[in-house]
This record gives C-alpha cells, structure tokens and sequence, in this order.
C-alpha cells in the first residue's frame, strides 16, 4: 500500500468511506478509572488487527488542537494504522485526578490488551 499525502486535498471520499472514526471510547485501567478515547482506524481492523499510534494528551480530544490534529488521524487510519487519541486522566472527558504519577506506559500496556489491538503500538506527541 502507497502511503497517501497528509494533505487535506489529497484525500477522497473512497479513502475515508475505508476508515471508521469512533468518537468515544473507554479505557479501563486497572484501578477502574476510565480513559475517554477517540479511535480512527481502517474498516478493515475490525477483522484484521492493524499497529496502533497512541496519543496521550492533556489537551482534551474535543477541544482546539481537533481541527488541526483530524486530519493527521485520518492519515494513519488510511494508511493502515489506528490511530488513538486519549485524554489524560483528570482531564477532559477521562475521569480520575490528573497527578504526575499518572503514566503513559499503563495506558499503552491497558490499550495493548484491548480487543482488536494487535499489540504492536508507537506513540505521538504533540510537544515536547
């Protein structure tokens, strides 16, 4: 598969009638808080587990870096990732206290025993 162009104008309505973007999903860890999550993937993950890219983020999956940051989703999802965006805990729609114990790896190693993910995983960040 030829990876497409990140560029909006190069996408068409075939490529994105080949992905699903799931709005909200949870992630349970393992002390019972729930991890709110917006999942882009290709249609065909559902049958066929597909790498995943996992954004952490603490800047809310609905607020100002959304319409900057679907289109890069959209991307990995076209070219045959799945891409998951999820809110730190305690912030957005997540729920808990964000402290700086909160780690990524427990939410990567949560994700990583999901149904359909195939345990093979990256991450994004959005800043440094």
């Amino acid at each position: 598969m030829q990876a497409r162009s990140q560029d909006r104008s190069d996408v068409t309505e075939t490529d994105l009638a080949g992905i699903e973007d799931i709005e909200n999903v949870w992630i349970a860890m393992s002390d019972g808080c729930r991890l709110a999550a917006r999942i882009w993937m290709p249609k065909a993950a559902a049958t066929e587990p597909v790498p995943a890219i996992l954004e952490y983020l603490p800047y809310r999956k609905r607020d100002f870096t959304r319409a900057r940051d679907e289109p890069i989703h959209r991307y990995f999802a076209i070219n045959g990732y799945a891409s998951v965006r999820v809110d730190l805990r305690g912030s957005g729609d997540s729920e808990g206290y964000c402290t700086t114990n909160t780690p990524c790896r427990s939410t990567r190693m949560r994700w990583r025993s999901s149904p359909g993910s195939p345990g093979r995983h990256g991450a994004a960040a959005p800043s440094a």
